[in-house]
């Protein structure tokens, strides 16, 4: 939930939690329809001045890269192209890099992971975080395991994340525990606080 409006998050955080006995994928309905609402509560105190009054409005070129804009603005920055791009990850391939791609990977409540960390760090403990295995972060970066692990302890050691092991649920799974990396908080008023900001 990145970059939505605090006053939108909290009403996101409240829904789930009084929907938390609905499954997931049951709940999304729930949850774009609080979105709809929001911003249709927004639009409407929206104030209409005059024509005359109204300032000349910017129309953008075409987008020949056909990225949607964000709230008919900015373009969205292209994230595949840019983690899947592997010249580049070899370049940012450090614990900068890690964090760059840990940020990326933050659980959202549309996410679709097993280990249903949204309903137990996010709305349960008010925590931001993320999970990606040490070998597929090795994948991306094209380096050994060790060196993953070297990162993420040294981005821990400089209280830039937090890392715990939760139980692996999946019997296929040939790991024992899962890395949970926490990236940061989420604050009273649906704001959040990262670590890396302190």
């Amino acid at each position: 939930m990145s970059g939505y409006p605090p006053e939108l998050v909290k009403r996101l955080r409240k829904a789930h939690e009084e929907y938390a006995h609905i499954p997931t994928y049951k709940r999304v309905d729930i949850i774009e329809k609080v979105k709809a609402d929001y911003w249709k509560e927004k639009d409407s105190k929206l104030i209409d001045f005059p024509e005359s009054k109204k300032r000349a409005t910017y129309k953008p070129s075409e987008n020949k890269h056909k990225q949607k804009p964000i709230n008919g603005q900015f373009l969205a920055l292209p994230y595949e192209k840019f983690f899947n791009n592997e010249e580049l990850m070899n370049k940012i391939a450090n614990k900068t890099g890690l964090l760059l791609v840990l940020l990326k990977n933050i659980v959202d409540w549309d996410k679709n992971e097993k280990l249903n960390l949204y309903q137990e760090y996010f709305v349960k403990r008010n925590l931001l975080v993320a999970s990606i295995s040490r070998h597929r972060l090795a994948e991306m970066f094209g380096r050994e395991v060790r060196r993953i692990t070297e990162w993420a302890k040294s981005l821990e050691k400089d209280g830039i994340i937090k890392i715990e092991q939760i139980p692996c649920m999946d019997d296929d799974d040939h790991r024992k525990k899962y890395n949970v990396y926490i990236l940061g908080e989420v604050n009273d008023d649906g704001s959040y606080s990262f670590y890396y900001e302190k």
